[in-house]
């Protein structure tokens, strides 16, 4: 029945014992009824809905075509696991994620709103999407498709509302059946930098033998969850001004990626690198360590092998003006290598070498430790900073000609 354009509130309530699926409009303006394809519009107007079902699935599954202009609630009654799924058009859709709703704009403008839901799916296929993520109690799950997307998370820059997961596939495909593509340029933007209290975090790929693959994000006030993102391009990050500790075990293969600590008396731990990486202290009395334990259980020894596919650049930061320089240090570790490294240099900006790929631009740091592995290593110093430096060749053996 056609009731666009009769009725502007429509409430539906299903079932109490079936799989319940309820759908709001169609991308391509059609439906399917008994094997029959049909032309419909677009209804703008205001759904409440209730899939009511007893123990059993139930999907909400809400589209938004260019132009449509509607309201949904969905109070859901039932006791199954509810999926509120949204799907855009391949125009930019701007998405504003809070715990029970979803404010979009953009190609199409629509309010949900959700009570006793269990999860969120944004499908925003096409178009350079934009997602801000202020809060969320339920995990969420964000399919970014096609275009070069920007996905935030955090609230005025606090991520103390961040209660769930929150799970990002920016892979450049929209559909069932098709391989995933990763050719766009997204952006995922972690924003704690208001938050006051101590943060403690790790970024790394979930599994460790690969180059790319899934990312997590746990820690920094975010849930137990944390974040998970695969083939996003551009991940920043960034802390408050407490004493921060952050610990970065991999990025992704050409993943471009950025951490910012702020003020306070931080902490980051380096393991390994696959894409050019930043990483700015701020303020502080700060402590880097780039190199990856030997061993899990390794408190001291360590490898830069895994310093791969890009520059690794390091900013000590410095204090406001007329406030005396804390003692910033960096210590770039292989001394728990065995390897002879014969091409290593040293200059007042730059650490090339040590099995490293690109090597290491540092600047802002009042202290250098330099550690090579415990193979015969040649060493060319070119110049120090003007801090101060201290360099330790490791404990190789003494050869036969000593």
């Amino acid at each position: 029945e056609n009731i666009n354009g009769i009725f502007e509130n429509v409430v539906l309530t299903g079932g109490d014992s079936a799989a319940n699926r309820m759908v709001v409009n169609d991308l391509n303006r059609q439906i399917r009824v008994a094997g029959t394809v049909i032309s419909v519009a677009a209804f703008d107007g205001n759904v409440t809905l209730d899939a009511k079902s007893n123990g059993t699935p139930e999907t909400y599954h809400i589209n938004a075509p260019k132009g449509s202009n509607f309201d949904v609630t969905i109070n859901d009654t039932g006791s199954g696991f509810a999926t509120v799924r949204f799907d855009g058009s391949d125009d930019a859709d701007l998405i504003v994620v809070n715990d029970d709703t979803l404010a979009v704009t953009g190609a199409a403008t629509v309010a949900i709103t959700h009570i006793s839901t269990n999860e969120v799916v944004l499908n925003t296929a096409g178009g350079g999407d934009e997602i801000t993520v202020q809060s969320t109690d339920i995990p969420l799950y964000i399919r970014s498709g096609l275009g070069d997307d920007t996905i935030r998370i955090g609230n005025a820059g606090s991520l103390t509302e961040i209660d769930a997961l929150v799970d990002v596939d920016a892979f450049d495909v929209f559909g069932a059946g098709t391989s995933p593509i990763d050719r766009g340029s997204d952006t995922l933007l972690i924003d704690g930098r208001n938050d006051a209290n101590t943060s403690t975090g790790t970024i790394g790929l979930r599994d460790l033998a690969l180059l790319e693959g899934w990312m997590d994000v746990t820690g920094f006030n975010l849930s137990g969850a944390g974040i998970s993102y695969i083939a996003v391009e551009n991940i920043e990050i960034d802390q408050g001004e407490g004493s921060n500790t952050a610990t970065i075990t991999s990025t992704g293969l050409a993943d471009r990626t950025t951490l910012r600590t702020r003020g306070g008396v931080d902490t980051v731990n380096l393991y390994a690198i696959n894409g050019p990486t930043f990483i700015e202290t701020g303020t502080g009395v700060d402590s880097v360590v780039v190199g990856r334990p030997i061993t899990p259980t390794s408190v001291n020894e360590f490898t830069v092998n895994d310093i791969l596919f890009g520059q690794l650049i390091i900013n000590g930061g410095s204090e406001a003006t007329g406030t005396v320089e804390g003692n910033d240090t960096l210590r770039v570790s292989d001394n728990g290598d065995t390897a002879a490294d014969q091409g290593n240099r040293l200059t007042p900006t730059e650490i090339i070498g040590l099995g490293m790929t690109v090597g290491i631009k540092y600047l802002g740091f009042e202290s250098l430790v330099l550690e090579t592995s415990n193979g015969n290593n040649k060493l060319h110093v070119d110049g120090t900073h003007a801090g101060f430096t201290k360099i330790d060749m490791g404990d190789e053996p003494v050869s036969p000609t000593d």
